[in-house]
């Protein structure tokens, strides 16, 4: 006779395929073509998967209400159809009939889709993302830090003497010295870590759950990794051309709590790192 453990699992997997609702992975889950915004089911938070769903903006009690609408509206689907339509279906059919929030949803390959999101918040020189991406994630982090107490810090990297190198050989050698240090940044940063290219020669790192001594140690390991760049790979041959990076940090309830407060500590950082002698980087207190 089966244990009462093993019973247990054959229940649940018959009473869900009785309601149909059978709980998957996300790559089960993966659809080849969506409209605008469609994104895999959601784990939490439903905000989020919202917005990539229908490219809505909407709080986050509201966008759960919504998801559990579109999770009811395709059950009932799949009573009526005798088959599931699945999830990017039942998302369109929700908001363009019952909610009447889309006006003329456009279908695309997911690829493409992905492409041209990326080109619209990427800087074209650098591959890094750019500013409007920056402030609209800035904002975000700023949210979850004091949602869940979090630690987040800021980081402005500046080029130094970029100006002399544009003078000397041309804004293309310029230019390729802004490549490499973008390349830099990525090697040296973690997958949740968001590098910007803030302005002219200037790069911002957002370091969720980072304090202000990992932030430190973060800029520190990209001024080694521009400096091994530059030394093995000179810009130009004659004289050998190098360039150095210098940093200010600023980090969440220290030094201030809102995007602006941040901005302005991390820049007199980076002021007092440039007075000091470049090729390093502080934080507005040291």
């Amino acid at each position: 006779m089966p244990s009462q453990q093993q019973v247990q699992p054959e229940r649940r997997k018959s009473a869900e395929r009785r309601t149909g609702v059978e709980r998957r992975s996300a790559p089960d889950w993966a659809m080849q073509t969506q409209f605008v915004g469609v994104a895999d089911p959601p784990e939490v938070p439903y905000a989020a998967e919202i917005r990539r769903l229908a490219n809505l903006d909407l709080p986050e009690a509201e966008a759960a209400r919504h998801w559990r609408a579109i999770e009811h509206l395709r059950e009932a689907l799949r009573r009526r159809l005798g088959r599931d339509v699945g999830l990017v279906v039942t998302a369109l059919d929700y908001f363009l009939n019952a909610r009447h929030d889309l006006q003329q949803p456009t279908i695309v390959e997911r690829s493409v889709l992905d492409a041209v999101e990326r080109k619209a918040i990427t800087d074209r020189l650098t591959g890094a993302f750019n500013r409007q991406h920056f402030e609209a994630t800035l904002l975000r982090e700023l949210e979850r830090a004091a949602r869940y107490s979090g630690a987040l810090s800021l980081a402005l990297l500046d080029v130094d003497d970029l100006k002399l190198v544009n003078d000397r050989h041309g804004h293309l050698v310029g230019d390729e010295a802004l490549r490499r240090v973008a390349a830099a940044l990525q090697q040296e940063l973690r997958g949740v870590d968001v590098a910007c290219r803030f302005g002219g020669d200037e790069f911002a790192l957002i370091l969720p759950g980072t304090d202000l001594a990992g932030a430190a140690r973060v800029v520190a390991r990209i001024g080694v990794a521009c400096e091994q760049s530059f030394t093995e790979t000179p810009l130009a041959a004659t004289p050998p051309t190098r360039v150095s990076v210098s940093g200010g940090i600023a980090t969440y309830r220290d030094d201030g709590t809102s995007e602006m407060q941040l901005l302005a500590a991390a820049d007199r950082a980076l002021y007092l790192a440039k007075r000091r002698g470049k090729t390093r980087s502080g934080a507005p207190t040291s």
